[in-house]
């Protein structure tokens, strides 16, 4: 490796060269740090998705590269690590990585499908029926109880990084963007992070915070499947911050309507702003709505 300081590599690490392995195909998708692209396994024609990103060792040194900016290595590592935790059919897998100059290369499996904010979007009432979303919400449930279970909190949960994927003729949802992610125990994350929208209050607040900021998080996805919109929204990021602080929750209005009064009461419990009164996954997965008789089987449009 060409790095040089006190860094230990994370398990997984590919002793080969990239391009013995590997070549590329299109882009899929690029983020503030990196670009992932469609690879082809050279020994087997196998389809998987690479994570690129350049990174650095001071956190000042970070300079954009015209099409992601770098990151620190130590980030880097910190995200390979909890992949490295993982291993749920909810959750995008690692199958290794590789360390070339200042590039680095995480292969993931392949997730084909669409992200739940299209699925909401490209419904014709503009949000999706409460089949489809409980469907789906139990999936996430779910993985995140099983992250929390491995101490991984993810601090990114949305619409945009929840896939829906089609597998054997199944569909199955998949949590995907591990950057944000820390394994931790208890209340002893700091720092603000994620995207406002779905950010819990303490989170907006800068102070400690632990695996219930997921469950606030996943209480907006829910309340965006269901009304196809999100609970807290303003132009203005110091107004949503507020509007988030305050806890105070619609639902109420034509689409609330339809909904039943466990859906809207298990969205009541994950957006309560103290985390210590907020539901946990493993009770969101007990609550009355999630054990729904008419969830078996149900089927969802990919």
């Amino acid at each position: 490796m060409c790095f040089a300081g006190d860094f230990e590599a994370p398990g997984r690490l590919s002793h080969c060269r990239f391009d013995d392995c590997y070549t590329f195909g299109r882009v899929l998708g690029m983020g503030a740090h990196s670009v992932v692209r469609s690879v082809t396994e050279l020994s087997t024609g196998k389809q998987w998705a690479c994570k690129c990103l350049k990174v650095h060792h001071e956190a000042s040194s970070a300079r954009s590269s015209g099409q992601a900016q770098t990151r620190s290595l130590d980030a880097v590592f910190r995200e390979i690590d909890v992949l490295n935790r993982v291993q749920h059919q909810g959750v995008v897998q690692m199958r290794e990585y590789f360390i070339e100059g200042n590039q680095i290369y995480i292969i993931l499996e392949r997730v084909t499908g669409r992200e739940l904010l299209d699925a909401v979007m490209a419904s014709e009432s503009g949000h999706l029926s409460e089949q489809e979303a409980r469907h789906i919400f139990v999936q996430i449930l779910e993985a995140v109880h099983y992250l929390h279970s491995r101490d991984v909190v993810h601090r990114d949960l949305k619409l945009e990084n929840i896939v829906q994927n089609k597998k054997g003729g199944k569909e199955e949802v998949k949590i995907v963007d591990f950057g944000l992610a820390a394994v931790a125990k208890g209340s002893s994350l700091k720092g603000a992070c994620g995207t406002p929208y779905y950010a819990a209050p303490e989170v907006v607040s800068d102070v400690d915070y632990g695996p219930a900021c997921d469950m606030w998080s996943v209480g907006v996805v829910l309340y965006a499947m269901l009304s196809g919109s999100v609970p807290f929204f303003c132009s203005c990021a110091e107004e949503v911050g507020k509007l988030i602080c305050s806890g105070e929750v619609n639902l109420t209005g034509e689409v609330w309507d339809s909904v039943s009064e466990d859906a809207k009461n298990l969205v009541s419990r994950m957006l309560v702003v103290n985390p210590g009164h907020r539901i946990t996954a493993a009770e969101a997965l007990d609550h009355t709505w999630t054990r729904g008789k008419e969830l078996v089987d149900a089927a969802v449009p990919v």
